[in-house]
């Protein structure tokens, strides 16, 4: 008569142990276990599998607030939420940093660099224009040496850094006429006769020449000396200010 095989029933293993030999094995012990997770009280169960949410070719960079999500496929930065494709001029295989600045998502992989709120993309900051030209008429200021600067401003009411100073030296009482090129943006005019610039007027996107006749202004220039931060690898925040390194 044939002899049954002898069969040993556990119902607690303490996990896989490829250390010691098959013929050495503890009976709680397995030799291997192949998508199992052995819980707190030694039982077996299937581990949970996956769903795969997104389908691409050299995804990386993944990184998200909470409300939105962002990440590179090969040269393009999307928005995984609405699908839309931020830009299409990434390094291939740059990664890209981010931080969270009140609502406002900076961004950086070391070669281009931007912000996005709310399905909008803009630059890290605006260029600085050109310096304006100047010419005298007749008019109401006193014989002076008077400098100029122009900053743009944008929809979102960031301003430019201030452009390179334009002089008028006048011998009589003068007015100023000055002139630009023409952008997209709105152009505040400053103007000094000392050490401080003052806004003098505000022109709308689209007008590149506005006539002084006499205004001082008693807004000081805030962004002298500024320019949009570089890119660069990685954005960190602390007390309140963004930075690049």
């Amino acid at each position: 008569m044939p002899q049954r095989p002898r069969q040993s029933i556990h119902n607690q293993f303490t996990g896989i142990n490829n250390v010691l030999s098959a013929e050495r094995l503890p009976h709680q012990a397995l030799r291997g276990a192949v998508n199992v997770d052995i819980d707190q009280t030694g039982r077996p169960r299937r581990r949970k599998g996956f769903t795969p949410v997104l389908a691409g070719t050299n995804i990386r960079s993944i990184w998200s607030n909470g409300s939105t999500m962002l990440y590179a496929e090969g040269n393009q930065l999307k928005d995984f939420g609405t699908s839309a494709v931020i830009r299409s001029d990434l390094q291939l295989d740059s990664r890209v940093s981010y931080v969270d600045v009140a609502g406002q998502i900076y961004y950086t992989d070391g070669t281009i660099s931007g912000v996005y709120t709310n399905g909008t993309n803009r630059a890290f900051g605006l260029p600085r224009p050109s310096p304006p030209r100047v010419s005298v008429i007749s008019g109401a200021y006193a014989p002076a040496a008077y400098q100029f600067v122009i900053t743009s401003v944008d929809a979102f009411g960031r301003e430019s850094g201030a452009s390179g100073v334009t002089t008028a030296s006048v011998p009589t009482d003068s007015s100023f006429i000055l002139s630009w090129p023409s952008s997209g943006y709105a152009t505040r005019v400053y103007l000094s006769t000392g050490s401080v610039f003052y806004q003098v007027a505000e022109e709308p996107s689209g007008v590149a020449t506005v006539t002084l006749s006499g205004a001082i202004g008693t807004v000081p220039l805030r962004t002298q000396f500024l320019s949009p931060a570089p890119a660069g690898q990685f954005l960190p925040y602390h007390y309140g200010r963004p930075s690049v390194a």
